[in-house]
Formats: structure tokens, sequence, C-alpha cells
């Protein structure tokens, strides 16, 4: 036996409505859009999950311009392809079963340098994605310089960097701070021999694989070609290398030579008679 409602549901009928037209259809899509960009974060958009609540601003690190941020992006990739342990990682990217998060940050950080932006961003999307901290930062300079906050903005959020220790404004002003000095003590990029090398031929490595899905790849001999240039990179360093020579024996002085002398001559006492 059907409940009360059902026979109501049953029964129900729609309105007579007038057919929507091509303005009302524009204007029903321009509200939702303005709902969505004042409620949702970009992810939140492409998934089902609940709007969540407001949140605070990102500070605005003194005002910063769009250039700014390119330089201040430019400085963060160069203090990652510097860090001793950055080839290393490098050499471990495709070394295991999935891309290691750290050796995407680093490739990310050469190919924005030769000027491969959308690579770029997307090994730094997959090791942001992995909790790596730096390509994080790095992804949030690089909307930043584009003019895109609300890509900034998300980016931020992925991180630590949205709830550092102490004052937030204070801590973002500080990166911003440490960024520009580095800027003024390295006028000119200051990479070795090696690290030029890998930035020669890594742009022409990574291509993306098919028209229709962003996925740069590097060659099928990416890892035995870094692996190579190493290897060259180091017998040139050695070459340049004068060998040490070993340091010459100190001359003993008369007197230490005359004291020598003496003590291997035997005591005339112990002679026999």
């Amino acid at each position: 036996m059907t409940c009360h409602v059902e026979q109501l549901l049953a029964k129900a009928q729609l309105a007579p409505t007038a057919p929507y037209t091509e303005s009302d259809l524009d204007a029903a899509e321009e509200r939702l859009a303005v709902r969505v960009a004042a409620r949702l974060t970009p992810c939140d958009v492409l998934s089902d999950r609940p709007a969540l609540p407001a949140r605070r601003p990102i500070p605005a690190a003194s005002g910063r311009t769009p250039e700014q941020y390119g330089a201040d992006l430019n400085t963060m990739c160069e203090v990652i392809l510097n860090r001793p342990d950055a080839l290393a990682h490098l050499l471990d990217f495709l070394a295991r079963c999935v891309p290691e998060p750290h050796g995407a940050t680093v490739l990310g950080g050469i190919l924005h340098l030769t000027g491969a932006e959308d690579s770029a961003r997307f090994w730094w999307q997959y090791a942001a994605g992995a909790g790596d901290q730096p390509a994080a930062y790095c992804l949030y300079l690089h909307h930043q310089a584009q003019g895109e906050d609300v890509e900034a903005r998300w980016w931020y959020r992925q991180s630590d960097l949205a709830r550092p220790p102490m004052n937030e404004e204070h801590t973002e002003l500080e990166r911003a701070i440490a960024l520009r000095v580095l800027q003024r003590l390295r006028q000119e990029r200051s990479f070795t021999h090696t690290v030029l090398s890998v930035l020669d031929y890594v742009p022409a490595a990574v291509s993306f694989i098919d028209d229709d899905v962003e996925l740069p790849l590097p060659d099928a001999d990416f890892t035995d070609r870094v692996h190579a240039l190493l290897a060259v990179a180091r017998d040139a360093h050695r070459r340049r290398t004068p060998p040490t020579k070993p340091l010459p024996e100190r001359k003993r002085s008369r007197e230490a030579e005359a004291e020598a002398e003496a003590s291997d001559r035997p005591d005339p006492r112990s002679l026999p008679a």
C-alpha cells in the first residue's frame, strides 16, 4: 500500500512554462560561474566535494608585481638546481616504478629556466601532488607571475606554507626578501659545467606524446644520457684539475744532521780494549 506522500507525488505535474531563451541560459550560466568562483577552489569544481568554508587570503608579500614573482621563480629554480643532491634526484627520476617527486621538481626547474613553461608546470603539479613542498611553492610563484590569483591560492594552500609556525604575513614577506637577496647576490646565473650540460640536453629530450593530452615525457634513454653527461663532466673536471704532488721532505738542519751522525757512532767506552 503506497503512502500518502507517494500518492501525492504520483499526481504531481509540472506547470507549463515558456521555453528558455538563449539569453536566459547565458544568464543562468553566468550566475553559476559567479557562485562557483566565490565558494569553491579549482579542485572542488572538478570534483563533487562540498564547498569549503571561506579561508584567509594569501599575504600580499609587500605588493609584488607579476614580473617580480617571475624573477623570484627564476631564483627559486636556480636554488633547486644548485643543491648538491639535485642531479642525483634527476637520475632517480625514472629509475623507479613511478617518477620520483623530488626528481620531477628538479626537472620542472630545468624546463622552466629553458622556456618550457607548460612542461615545467606539469611536473611541478606531479611533484606537489606527491607532497613536495618546493614544487608547490614553484607553482604558487608561477601562477602569480601569470596573474592567476585563484590558482596561486590553491597551490599555496596545498603546502605547509599556508600553516607556518609564525605570523603568516611576516613569513611570506621573509620568503620574498630571501629570494630578493639571492637575486642581488647572484646577478648572473652561476651553474657548474655539469648542470649546464644537463640544461642543454633536457629541453630537447622532453616532449608531449599526444596532441590531446598534456603529458610531457622524457625520451626512453633519458636516464642513460644524463648518466653519460655526468660522466663526461667528471672526466673533464679531472683533466682540468692538476694532480696533487707529494710534499717535499723537509731538509734537516746541520745541527740535526750532526746529532744524527753522533748518535750513529759507537761509544768509545763500549769498545774492547
